[in-house]
């Protein structure tokens, strides 16, 4: 049985949002949900309790380094408590290089996470690093982007499959946004 913890809200739309719609019962961690993962009450308690679940998605950028320290200390507690699970972490269109310049800090630490991602991927914790690019958050918007059902589809697709999926991209290809991000950075 798949038991989904998530760090994010599905109040704040996209993935979180898209995720409820089609795991319901997935258990959401955010400030909203009383659960500030900055203080280390709530931290602890969250590590402690993530062994009663084996799929963990490590969505949202909570603090810089936050997502790959939860990456690293939810794999430990899975690894000390036997769990068989899976931890996608959400990575972004940042971390290649070509667009790093939009946000450096941010970019690095995706990619850290990505590295740390395929590094602890084995046969009892596999883990996948999920790169997309912009999603919508409350509905279509004006610059084309990935519509977040289908990132959880992909999740889905991940999480059925008999194969292994460390890394993979998902784009939803429109040469007028990328032309316009281009644009600004020649600018």
């Amino acid at each position: 049985m798949t038991k989904i913890i998530c760090i994010g809200r599905p109040g704040h739309g996209g993935i979180a949002a898209s995720l409820k719609k089609y795991y319901p019962d997935t258990c959401f961690v955010s400030k909203s949900t009383g659960q500030d993962l900055l203080i280390n009450d709530h931290y602890n308690h969250f590590i402690n309790n993530v062994k009663d679940y084996n799929v963990f998605i490590n969505h949202s950028q909570i603090a810089i380094g936050m997502q790959e320290q939860l990456l690293k200390d939810v794999y430990k507690t899975w690894t000390e408590n036997k769990v068989h699970g899976h931890i996608i972490s959400i990575g972004s269109i940042i971390e290649f290089d070509e667009w790093s310049w939009l946000d450096e800090a941010t970019a690095k630490e995706k990619l850290n996470i990505r590295n740390t991602s395929l590094s602890l991927n084995s046969e009892l914790i596999k883990t996948t690093h999920l790169i997309t690019s912009g999603f919508n958050r409350y509905g279509p918007e004006d610059d084309v982007k990935i519509d977040p059902d289908k990132i959880v589809e992909t999740i889905k697709f991940i999480l059925e499959a008999d194969v292994d999926i460390p890394l993979i991209y998902v784009e939803h290809t429109n040469d007028a946004r990328l032309n316009k991000w281009r644009n600004i950075k020649s600018s």
